[in-house]
């Protein structure tokens, strides 16, 4: 059976960072957005605009004996030596570029996204951390502490980085 198509959440601007309980918050890392369709030993890593990323491989290789069949949301990305993304080294194809999961869609023949975020997550930082795959990352998040977060992200010089925020189901993303 075909995975089903999916789109990643739009992103909204937002002028300046809030606290709200209902919210999830995590950093956005500077690289190409790109949903990766797991199936049958074979990885897609599809663009916003729904082109195939023909490059990158070798970490399609790996993302294709990950799991059975899933859709992941997600940041293709190459970092420094302290986490930061850099994302020049993309574009000329340099680095070793990492998938930075921050959405779980699809897993095994189910569509999640009526899921909580938060149970969403969790089975994302599951199935990561059980397979141990060195160039997948599930990023860490903080509940309703937009302020807390962008005060951190202006701390470590990351003010050209934005802030992810869910609510629920997959209805919204906001960033500033």
């Amino acid at each position: 059976m075909p995975l089903p198509r999916m789109d990643p959440a739009k992103l909204t601007l937002v002028r300046q960072p809030f606290d709200h309980p209902d919210f999830l918050l995590e950093l956005k890392h500077d690289g190409f957005r790109a949903l990766a369709y797991i199936s049958n030993g074979h990885c897609e890593l599809v663009s916003r605009r729904r082109n195939s990323y023909k490059s990158f491989g070798e970490l399609r290789a790996h993302l294709a004996g990950w799991v059975k069949s899933a859709v992941i949301d997600g940041e293709l990305v190459s970092l420094d030596a302290e986490g930061r993304s850099i994302f020049n080294e993309l574009p000329l194809r340099r680095g070793c570029p990492i998938f930075y999961a921050f959405d779980l869609l699809y897993l095994n023949g189910r569509d999640v996204r009526q899921l909580p975020l938060r149970e969403r997550k969790e089975k994302l930082r599951a199935v990561i951390e059980k397979s141990a795959l060195p160039d997948v990352l599930c990023g860490k998040f903080v509940e309703g502490r937009g302020v807390d977060l962008f005060k951190e992200v202006v701390r470590w010089n990351l003010v050209g980085e934005a802030q992810h925020c869910f609510v629920g189901p997959r209805t919204k993303q906001l960033g500033f």
